[in-house]
Parts: structure tokens; sequence; C-alpha cells
């Protein structure tokens, strides 16, 4: 089966880059009409079925817009995975992408990388460097440990940093 072109996107599906949503452009086998939201989902990441195989829909949007079906991962800017507006999307590299999580449920300090250790009472900081925890130290302040995590993202070249500038007002 041939790779799907832009042109061939463009004969059964429309996007609107404004809302993110794909429209079939034709009625197809009588199980969808011209002007249904197509995809589906797993997970919270939007697929849609073409000719038999199965796209990511954040990829499509590439492919619909650009003429290209990225390689690489897709990053939804804003964490929400099923935000598939054209200006919530970007190309990135796997690690890129896990630069974009969320905090984690258990996380206290509201911060990346920092937490609490109720046994030495004091404020721990680590950054994820290519699969591997790197310790920054224990802070006796939570700014402290803040800066250190601000200091090792810059290090490590990473392109945005991931903690709520009103923390350091602390």
């Amino acid at each position: 089966m041939a790779a799907l072109t832009q042109k061939r996107l463009k004969q059964v599906l429309d996007y609107t880059p404004e809302t993110g949503l794909f429209t079939w452009n034709n009625t197809l086998n009588n199980k969808v009409n011209a002007g249904d939201v197509a995809g589906w989902s797993i997970r919270g990441y939007g697929y849609i079925t073409i000719n038999r195989k199965d796209y990511i829909a954040a990829k499509l949007a590439f492919l619909f817009m650009e003429g290209i079906y990225p390689e690489n991962e897709v990053d939804h800017i804003n964490r929400i995975t099923d935000d598939n507006r054209w200006t919530n999307l970007r190309v990135v590299t796997h690690r890129e992408n896990c630069l974009n999580k969320g905090l984690r449920k258990d996380n206290s300090s509201g911060i990346t990388g920092i937490y609490w250790r109720d046994k030495r009472n004091k404020w721990e900081s680590q950054i994820g460097v290519y699969g591997k925890r790197v310790f920054l130290g224990r802070y006796e302040t939570l700014k402290e440990a803040i800066l250190a995590r601000i200091k090792a993202e810059k290090e490590y070249g990473f392109d945005r940093f991931q903690y709520d500038s009103n923390a350091l007002k602390t």
C-alpha cells in the first residue's frame, strides 16, 4: 500500500487549524457522512483510520498543513493530548517531548524534580537526563532547590524551564 499523501488526505478529510478537528469530505460506506468529525481516541490521543490504516491525528495535521508526516513525535504544547489545533502542535524529539510533561500526581512542591525529604528535613532537587536521574543536592529552602534545578536545566540544555516563577518568591 502506498504511503498516504497530502493530496489523498485532502480528498478524504478536511482539517480546521483553529479547532484542530478533522471532518470527512465524503460519505463512506454508509458509516460516516460528509461533515462528520473523524477519528477515535486511545488514552486521550486521537487516531484516524484511512484505507484500513491508523494514523495519529496530530501527525495528520502536519501532513495536511505542510505536506509531511513527521517521523519524530508531535508535542501538544498545552499538554492536552486531544487538542490538535495547529498553534498547539510542534514536531519534537522524544527527549524534547519528555520536557513538556506535567507534574507528577504525588508532587508536593509544585515544581518538577523538587521534593521534601522528611527523613532529612530538607528539600531535594533532581533532574532526569537521557533516562538517568541526576541528584542536585539537599537544601534548607525551596528557593535554593529551585535555583539548583534552574541551573541544571540550563547546563543540560533544556529549552524551557519547568517551574512557576512565583515559586521563587517563597
